[in-house]
């Protein structure tokens, strides 16, 4: 088998359901069962096919412990398989070369189904169109190319014999097994031997997928398989598929099928709309009622809201756009099968999801504000009773309520009691941010404060050091709560490229600028006009006599600032001036002898605002693009 994460290819062991990519650990079938309750049965068995082989048809086990391990979602379709395995229906199937013979073999296992295993017709039925479909999707080979002569189409192989002589008056390649072909303004369906298989009797059609084709008589259109038998009732003005279901419409209503042609929302329920999601349930609006969740047996799981839109937002959660009228902006809110409203939504944390619940359908109170936690299908494990809480993180969580602030577990049991801070963040690098009487500081996941609560801003850890702010000075603090940069500098930028650029302003003649890395170690002091970090991590600098040279992204000063005018970086050289001469440097500082242009190298070093611009409080949004200029800071 080969797989397709790799492209390695193994021989699988034998008498195993679920087997590993020797090479890159995928887990092969695994990968397939996860898209197992999207994909049509057919797709499912038809990809178990092509990775695993024809073999597998006849090893019985083995083909019955990967049918119960992809198919364990749906009992029916697991129960009619197997029954089918026992049968040895598929190895049969498989046996039936002969397509002279194909249909009436394939009649007389469906009438030994009815009589040996006691089933009715639509089940036998059933079980032979799932692996008549699925065997012709484990063998993707569609390599036939249509031809034409004479305004007339037909098909060759690879080895360019002509296979299906040019008769037909248009044709569409080979799906599934069968090509589209129109004979006498009539559409049908033809195999790789040139056989009809579906009659030329329709107006329109569209190619085989996932084992049913769309076809359009007398203005009406309908899903065919591929016996020709039609799957739902010929009267819909429109259908398509979507997910495991087949949408129909009539009049601007909506109805919904199943891939077997059972209905699944009848389509004198008058909806205006239809969206299946996750867990059989679907998304339906009638116009007068608003949108509503309901389940695969009608039953309405989500009462009707009057909102300007529902989607799936994630497991077990909507998204509602509850605009009322033009003058308001749209509000999203959450909604989940309790039907409760949340904001703030996070990503997933060990597996419970931290939320807000709001008020439908704007919240004005604040204290309706509420966090709490969901599990991964939307259900509320921990009630929304916090006012302020954190994603879970080595099964604690950081929450605050009526003044109080402590560590609770996944079943919302307090563990720990802390000082009552006036505010507290999400864990960044297993630390979070707290702030108490006016002054920040940083607690560790065991509650406890890794330095004395005493600066005016505190940024949050990167590679393993934070940004600090006394009463007018930044500096850097490590893990350990320790001053590794003195407080001295007037402002720090944001990191860019493993750096920063440090700012000093001194009375009588401004900013000079220095350079640190994100080890928080001071590359180059602070007595430079001007500092830019450059997009391919090299940084230009400008000492007081306006001449500019390079470090490199190591941090070492690689290019000495004895340059005029600095250019730009192009294929492992840079341009540079020196007494009114472009020259080319290579990285490492050696002269380069090709010739340079000044006009086409010289760097345009637009210089942007200067620190006094950026305000102290514009922490992390700074992303470093501009320059930093002493002759901009001129009082």
């Amino acid at each position: 088998m080969k797989c397709a994460s790799c492209q390695g290819e193994w021989t699988p062991p034998e008498n195993l359901s679920l087997s590993k990519c020797p090479f890159c650990q995928t887990d092969i079938l695994q990968k397939m069962s996860n898209q197992a309750e999207v994909d049509s049965t057919e797709a499912i068995l038809g990809k178990m096919l092509q990775l695993y082989g024809f073999e597998l048809l006849k090893q019985d086990q083995r083909l019955s412990a990967m049918i119960s391990d992809l198919f364990s979602h749906d009992k029916r379709i697991k129960k009619m398989l197997l029954l089918s395995v026992k049968e040895k229906v598929p190895e049969q199937i498989f046996a039936l070369e002969n397509y002279k013979e194909r249909e009436t073999r394939l009649n007389a296992i469906q009438l030994n189904l009815k009589e040996e295993a006691f089933l009715n017709n639509d089940t036998a039925h059933q079980i032979i169109s799932v692996w008549r479909n699925a065997i012709d999707l484990g063998d993707p080979d569609e390599s036939f190319e249509i031809i034409q002569h004479n305004y007339l189409y037909g098909f060759r192989n690879i080895k360019n014999k002509i296979i299906i002589p040019c008769k037909y008056s248009n044709a569409e390649k080979f799906s599934e097994g069968l090509a589209l072909v129109v004979f006498d303004r009539k559409h049908g369906f033809i195999d790789k031997h040139g056989k009809e298989i579906i009659p030329f009797k329709y107006d329109d059609a569209r190619p085989f997928e996932g084992c049913l084709a769309k076809v359009n008589l007398n203005g009406k259109w309908v899903f065919i398989d591929k016996y020709g038998d039609e799957i739902i009732p010929i009267i819909y003005d429109s259908v398509y598929p979507i997910d495991q279901y087949l949408v129909v419409k009539t009049f601007d209503i909506f109805g919904l099928y199943d891939r077997f042609g059972n209905i699944v929302i009848d389509i004198d329920r008058q909806y205006r709309s239809i969206l299946p999601v996750e867990g059989n349930h679907f998304i339906v609006w009638s116009g007068s009622i608003g949108h509503h969740l309901i389940n695969s047996e009608g039953a309405i799981i989500i009462k009707p809201i009057e909102c300007y839109s529902m989607r799936p937002y994630a497991s077990g959660l909507f998204e509602i756009d509850s605009r009322c009228d033009g003058s308001w902006p749209a509000c999203i809110d959450y909604v989940n099968i309790e039907n409760h409203f949340f904001k703030n939504i996070k990503e997933i944390s060990e597996g419970l999801r931290l939320v807000r619940k709001v008020s439908y359908r704007r919240d004005y109170d604040e204290g309706n504000r509420k966090y709490g936690y969901l599990s991964t299908n939307g259900k509320i494990l921990i009630a929304c009773t916090y006012d302020y809480a954190t994603s879970f993180n080595n099964g604690k969580a950081l929450v605050q309520k009526d003044g109080e602030t402590y560590f609770i577990d996944k079943i919302g049991n307090i563990v720990l009691h802390l000082k009552n801070y006036n505010s507290i963040h999400d864990f960044i690098e297993g630390f979070s941010i707290v702030r108490f009487n006016d002054l920040e500081g940083f607690i560790d996941e065991n509650g406890e404060e890794i330095c004395e609560i005493k600066y005016s801003k505190v940024d949050n850890f990167h590679n393993g050091i934070a940004k600090v702010k006394n009463s007018e000075h930044f500096g850097f603090i490590n893990k350990n709560g320790r001053e590794i940069l003195d407080i001295k500098y007037n402002h720090i930028s944001a990191f860019k490229k493993r750096f920063a650029v440090t700012t000093i302003y001194v009375q009588g003649k401004g900013d000079y600028f220095g350079l640190i890395n994100d080890d928080g170690i001071e590359i180059l002091p602070v007595e430079y006009n001007r500092i830019s970090i450059l997009d391919n991590g090299w940084v230009s600098i400008w000492n007081n006599e306006g001449k500019g040279g390079f470090v490199n992204p190591q941090g070492i000063r690689i290019i000495p600032d004895i340059y005029e005018n600095l250019g730009r970086f192009e294929k492992g050289k840079v341009a540079v001036c020196i007494n009114d001469d472009w020259i080319w440097l290579f990285e490492n500082g050696e002269k380069c002898n090709d010739e340079c242009y000044p006009e086409r190298y010289a760097e345009d070093y637009d210089e942007g605002p200067s620190h006094k611009e950026l305000l102290d409080d514009q922490w992390e949004e700074n992303d470093n693009e501009w320059l930093y200029s002493r002759e901009n800071n001129d009082e």
